[in-house]
């Protein structure tokens, strides 16, 4: 009865590490499928609309740039000054909205693979 014993935990050993590498391939195989859906869809998507903020500052550069092709007087030195306050604002209010956008976004594609992984780990089950 002894030799039996090392017999079965080699098999259930040889089983176990079968099982491991095949559910290593599955998630390779589905972190590649996860990339390339991505990058297909980032791909083929439609150009976004343009954000209140894009719009904002592309008109305080459209300002800015006008601005600096008068002729230098008090006026216009003022003018220019407070366009280019106008677009360092508009700079740093997209730069917020870009950033909230990354940390939703980031945050979904977070949670969307978490459940997969769960949905995942729970078909092997």
């Amino acid at each position: 009865a002894q030799p039996v014993l090392p017999q079965l935990q080699s098999k259930v050993a040889k089983e176990a590490v079968a099982e491991v590498r095949h559910a290593v391939k599955k998630l390779q195989q589905a972190a590649q499928d996860t990339s390339y859906a991505a990058w297909t869809l980032a791909k083929h998507s439609p150009p976004p609309k343009q954000t209140e903020e894009q719009k904002q500052l592309a008109e305080a550069m459209s300002r800015l740039w006008k601005v600096t092709r008068e002729p230098l007087t008090d006026k216009s030195l003022q003018e220019l000054e407070n366009a280019g306050r106008t677009a360092s604002s508009a700079i740093a209010r997209l730069q917020d909205a870009e950033m909230q956008q990354l940390r939703q976004r980031a945050t979904s594609t977070r949670q969307k693979l978490l459940k997969g992984a769960r949905d995942w780990s729970d078909q092997i089950q």
